[in-house]
């Protein structure tokens, strides 16, 4: 009966987890919308700047100016990629690069995830989310590195997803005081269930996770 309950809780924090992740990835596509809003009226601010110009309207045109300033600065705090054409982990990587950002981290990412991955979307987003919560939280919380970053790489090799997560960590933490988060815990019930593989290095400054996921005959699951 335990044994039971402790997996319901355990599908429930994972499935609060998806639903988390699932907002943020909406949030990301409002703001793709406003990005596409700003860039269909680019024309038409043209035109009117032109018009003001020609008729000699210079305090119009200035402020119409500085309004499509503005909007330029928006577009490129905003600015979209295409990480991946798995749309919800398109966003949420968005997402987070925009908060890491914020937080004067620098965030590098490098995907390359085909359209067939065998691996599921909830999996990678839960695992994807989870990692680079862990790295942003530890950057925050570091307050000697003046210089903090993210690495992150997703490859899909055949059926395979290898995830790397690289972050800067401060000197003064060693393994005997590196202590496992819930999202880091979540992570690896998620992997050994899945018989993945799941690897954590500390050197130096630099704090690394490494994780396979293998994606064979079936969709992997988390729950």
């Amino acid at each position: 009966m335990k044994l039971l309950q402790n997996q319901r809780t355990e599908k429930e924090n994972i499935e609060h987890e998806i639903n988390t992740y699932k907002t943020v990835i909406n949030d990301s596509i409002e703001s793709q919308t406003v990005f596409e809003s700003i860039l269909h009226d680019f024309k038409n601010s043209i035109i009117l700047i032109d018009k003001y110009v020609r008729n000699s309207e210079k305090t119009k045109a200035l402020e119409y100016i500085q309004q499509f300033q503005s909007e330029i600065t928006y577009i490129h705090e905003k600015q979209l990629h295409i990480y991946t054409t798995n749309e919800d982990l398109n966003y949420l990587l968005i997402a987070k690069k925009f908060y890491a950002n914020s937080q004067n981290i620098s965030m590098n990412i490098d995907c390359f995830l085909t359209d067939n991955s065998l691996i599921s979307t909830d999996i990678i987003v839960v695992i994807i989310g989870n990692l680079i919560d862990n790295a942003i939280n530890a950057c925050i919380n570091d307050d000697f590195t003046s210089e903090k970053y993210i690495r992150l790489k997703i490859k899909q090799v055949d059926d395979n997803l290898h995830i790397i997560v690289q972050n800067s960590i401060p000197s003064e933490v060693t393994e005997e005081n590196l202590i496992d988060g819930i999202g880091i815990k979540n992570i690896k019930k998620i992997v050994n269930k899945n018989n993945g593989f799941y690897k954590r290095i500390l050197r130096d400054c630099d704090y690394t996770v490494k994780i396979i996921l293998w994606g064979k005959n079936n969709k992997l699951s988390n729950i």
